[in-house]
Parts: structure tokens; sequence; C-alpha cells
């Protein structure tokens, strides 16, 4: 926009210029398809980025005096210019990118930011941890961590011909769950969970995934052994980590005070691991006075054998879900 401004030079003269008003900054992200032309308007957004394909970004920016532009993916700047159209192509495209961004300031006001989500077409990769160590009459909790877009068909199996499944394998001592991420699209995570253990739940378990792109697999074990005396364990972490507590879940057992409720609310499918976490507390001796503490605190006394208690305690109590879903604050204080 161009203001007028009247200057006064010599008597009886009267002298008119034009002068751009300042504007504050604007911008938009554009994701084109790759070697898409910039001719003729902007091509469509693509659905998803190939993985190791290529993307081009433009910011598109406004504002008086011309704004700095920077580009940014994942909250890290690849490209910073003074300009209104900033173009950038992205080679070998990371199953990692989850946003592109770009940033305008000249200024004037506040910096303008507009930011996309980025979705990768990426073929399944599975982790699993290389062994899970198990007792004899305890239970088993395991988990496959899969990344895949699009969405992957997912099975467990007890063999490497991928025939023998446990869905539907009618032992009721099985469970198996599996959640897709609220906050990342494409991250899914199985859990196996066998109660009551035996000898031949032992040996390797194939977790397989499978969609439009590619299938894979990966494999873990399981060794039962039979323990007559409760080891003793140093810290939380360490009968977290023998107890087969998942790595997502590993916070729990790192509060500065001891077990983390914060993180175990946070993380809701970590109350497949109540039982273990509790135990686990009890086992490391942070209560004196097993149920004293809970007692004050309001605990009920159907419950009170996870303030501090011995296996064989526990496994009278109530279950983990509902001590879990009525006292967990309590107890883990």
């Amino acid at each position: 926009m161009w203001q007028t401004a009247v200057v006064e030079s010599e008597p009886g003269e009267r002298v008119e210029t034009w002068t751009k008003s300042l504007q504050p900054p604007y911008v938009r992200v554009k994701l084109l398809e790759a070697g898409a032309p910039l001719t003729g308007g902007l091509q469509r957004r693509p659905k998803a980025v190939e993985e190791l394909g290529t993307l081009t970004v433009l910011c598109v920016a406004g504002g008086e005096p011309v704004p700095e532009v920077s580009l940014s993916v994942n909250g890290f700047i690849l490209h910073r210019e003074r300009v209104l159209l900033l173009s950038t192509l992205i080679y070998n495209v990371t199953r990692d990118m989850e946003t592109v961004s770009c940033t305008a300031d000249n200024g004037v006001g506040r910096p303008a930011e507009d930011v996309k989500l980025v979705t990768v077409r990426r073929a399944p990769v599975i982790s699993v941890p290389s062994v899970t160590k198990v007792s004899e009459g305890q239970r088993l909790v395991m988990q496959c961590d899969i990344d895949a877009f699009p969405s992957p068909s997912i099975g467990v199996f007890r063999d490497s011909d991928l025939t023998r499944g446990l869905v539907g394998a009618g032992d009721k001592r099985i469970n198996i769950t599996a959640f897709s991420s609220r906050d990342r699209v494409g991250k899914f995570l199985v859990t196996i969970e066998i109660q009551n253990v035996t000898k031949s739940d032992g040996g390797e378990y194939f977790c397989h995934a499978e969609n439009s792109l590619a299938s894979a697999t990966a494999v873990t074990s399981v060794e039962v052994t039979k323990e007559d005396a409760r080891p003793h364990f140093s810290s939380l972490e360490a009968c977290c980590k023998i107890r087969n507590v998942s790595v997502e879940c590993m916070g729990v057992c790192r509060g500065q005070a001891g077990l983390s409720y914060e993180a175990l609310e946070a993380r809701p499918q970590c109350l497949l691991h109540y039982e273990a976490i509790i135990g686990c507390g009890a086992e490391v001796g942070e209560a004196s006075e097993p149920g004293s503490c809970c007692a004050e605190a309001g605990v009920s006394p159907v419950c009170r054998a996870w303030c501090g208690a011995k296996t064989e305690e526990l496994e009278l109590s109530y279950s983990a879900e509902i001590c879990a879903m009525s006292y967990a604050e309590k107890i883990m204080g």
C-alpha cells in the first residue's frame, strides 16, 4: 500500500511524494509433488511423501519491508533468505520427517509462521528385545514396536514360516493387544502377555508386519527359568529391566523419589506393567513397614499388599488392574 506525503519546498511550491507503508509479515507453506513444475499455479499437496524421495517446499511470504524467510524441518532450519518466495528441494526424505515450517520476519509486529504435518510412506521396521527372561509361573510381557505407513497387517507367530500364529491359538493365558500412536502416524505397539508361564512358552517368537510397500519380520527369544530364591536388586531400574518392563515404560521406574506416578499416568499403556513395577517397588524395599504408609494415605485394605508385599501375597490380593485404577497414585507415593 502506498501513502501520499506533502512536502513544502520553495515558497509557493507543493511537492507530493509516494512512500510504502509498513506491513507485518505473513507466510504460507506449500508442499508439492516431486518434480512438479511451478508454472500454471500450484500443484496439489501430496497425501504422503515417499521415503528417500524428493519433496518440493514453497514458503510464500509477504510484508513490507520484504521479510527474512526461514524453512525448517522438524524444527531445524535448512534454508534462510530475504525473499517473498523461498523454494527448496529436499532430497532423500527420511521416515522421521514430521513437520515442515516456514517463518517470516521483517521487524514489523510479530514473526509469522505456518506449519504443515508430513506423512512419509515407508516399509515396516520392527524393534523387539533380543531376549526376554521370565520365571515359571510368572507373567510374561513382550512388545513389538512397529514403524510403517500405510498401516500394516500385523501378526505374532511361533515359527519362522509364519504358520503358527498366537492369535486364535485357543490358549486363554495369552492376550495380544495393539495400539496406534495418537501423536505419530505409522507408529504401532503390539503387546504379548502370557499368564502363568510354563517351560513350553520358551523359545522364539516372530513379530511380522506387512503393508503395500514391503514386509518385515523380527525375532525375539524367551528364556523360561525356575527360580527358588527371589533376586536382590540394587535399584528400581535394574528390577524393572529384569521384570521385562518395556523401554517405553522405564520412565516410571526412574522417579527421583522412587516410582513415578506422573510417568505412569502419562502412559496408559504402561498399566500392563503395573504388577511388575509395583512388585519392584516392594522388592527394592522402599517401604520398611508394608501397608502402614498406604493405610495413612487411605488405600483400601484389599490393595495394601501392593504397598510392599511379597509375590505370594500379591497373588492373593485384588488384581493389578483394580488397584491400579483406584490407588496407583497413593501406592506409588
